[in-house]
C-alpha cells in the first residue's frame, strides 16, 4: 500500500517551505478519486501531477530532486530500486524492504517518526545533490534488464514445455 494519504500530508508540508514544489503521481488504480480529493483538501490542485501510468518513468524519474516513497507495505519495492539507477535520492519508509538499498541513495524512515523529520530529509535532497548513474551498483546486486529478460524467458518456456494443458 503506496500511502498517499501520508504522501499528500507532506507534500503539503514540503509546499509551505519552498511553494514553487511539485509532486508527480505516476501510476494509477482505484484510489485516484481518494487521492484527487485529498489534493483538493491541502489546495495542491496547481502543484501535484496525477501522470497515470507511464511508459517514459525513467524520463519522469530524471526530471525528479528527490523520490519519497512511505509505503504501508510492500513486497520488493522495485520502483525504488528503478530510481536508484537513476541516481535519485530515496527517502523510503521502513516498511519497505532492506533488499531495495542498492547503493547509498537510500534514506529509510519511520512512518511514525515525525513528519517535519521526513519533510527535513527531502528538503536536504532538492538542492545540491549532484546526480550520478548507478547501474553499475544494480548489476552487481543481479538487477541487470539482459540477464532478467533472458531469465524470465527460460522460465516461461520451462513452464509451458512442462504444462500438460498445453496444447500442440
Amino acid at each position: 500500500m503506496k500511502n498517499h494519504d501520508f504522501l499528500i500530508r507532506l507534500f503539503s508540508m514540503v509546499h509551505e517551505r519552498i511553494p514553487n514544489a511539485v509532486m508527480m503521481l505516476v501510476g494509477d488504480g482505484e484510489q485516484r478519486t481518494t487521492i484527487e480529493t485529498l489534493i483538493k483538501r491541502f489546495a495542491l490542485e496547481d502543484a501535484v501531477m496525477m501522470l497515470g501510468t507511464r511508459s517514459d518513468v525513467v524520463e519522469l524519474l530524471q526530471a525528479m530532486d528527490v523520490f519519497v516513497f512511505p509505503s504501508i507495505a510492500e513486497g520488493l519495492g522495485i520502483s525504488v530500486i528503478e530510481a536508484q539507477a537513476t541516481g535519485l535520492p530515496c527517502i523510503v519508509s521502513s516498511c519497505v524492504p532492506e533488499d531495495v538499498r542498492i547503493t547509498g541513495l537510500v534514506k529509510f524512515l519511520d512512518l511514525k517518526d515525525p513528519m517535519e523529520m521526513w519533510v527535513e530529509a527531502i528538503l536536504q535532497y532538492v538542492n545540491g545533490h549532484k546526480r550520478s548513474s548507478h547501474f553499475e551498483a544494480l548489476t552487481n546486486h543481479g538487477y541487470d534488464v539482459v540477464a532478467t529478460a533472458e531469465y524470465l524467458q527460460a522460465f516461461y518456456l520451462n513452464a509451458i514445455n512442462h504444462d500438460t494443458r498445453v496444447t500442440r
